[in-house]
C-alpha cells in the first residue's frame, strides 16, 4: 500500500498549478501533467505568465483538477524548476505519449498560429517551456 498522498497527482490529466505574483497574489491555471519518478512535469508557453512568475518565485501550490481548474483533491506545496531546451523536448515527448491525439492537435494548432504570424510578418513566439515540479515534504497545504 502506498502511503504517499501525492502519488496520484500525475495520474490524472490535469494539475492545478498555482504560481505567485511579486505581490504574493496566487494565480492558478490547469495544465497537463506527467509524473516521472518523484517529479511532476508540465509544458507551457515560454512567454506565459507562469514562466514570468516562476522566474521571480519558484514556490508553487499543486493539486489534481479538471479541465476548468476545479480542484479535486488536496493542495501541496512544491518547488518549480525551469527546464533547458533538451529537457523540455524530453517532457514534450512524454506528454505526447500520454495525451496522444490531443497533444498532436495542440501542437498542430500552435504550428498554424505560428504560420499565421509569419504571414502577418509578426515574429512567432519563442515556443514552449518545460517545468519540473518537486512536491515538498510535509502535509497538504
Amino acid at each position: 500500500m502506498n502511503d504517499d498522498p501525492t502519488a496520484g497527482l500525475g495520474d490524472g490529466k490535469y494539475l492545478s498549478l498555482t504560481t505567485f505574483r511579486k505581490t504574493g497574489t496566487p494565480v492558478a491555471t490547469p495544465v497537463w501533467v506527467m509524473r516521472e519518478a518523484d517529479r511532476l512535469y508540465v509544458i507551457t508557453g515560454a512567454e506565459s505568465g507562469k514562466i514570468k512568475r516562476l522566474r521571480n518565485n519558484t514556490a508553487v501550490l499543486i493539486a489534481a483538477c479538471d479541465v476548468r481548474g476545479q480542484i479535486s483533491g488536496p493542495e501541496f506545496h512544491g518547488k518549480a524548476t525551469l527546464l533547458d531546451a533538451g529537457d523540455t523536448r524530453w517532457v514534450e515527448s512524454l506528454l505526447l505519449h500520454k495525451y496522444g491525439w490531443q497533444a498532436r492537435a495542440m501542437n498542430m494548432s500552435q504550428a498554424v498560429q505560428g504560420f499565421g504570424k509569419r504571414l502577418l510578418r509578426k515574429p512567432p513566439g519563442p515556443g514552449r517551456q518545460g517545468i519540473s515540479i518537486t512536491v515538498l515534504a510535509g502535509d497538504a497545504a
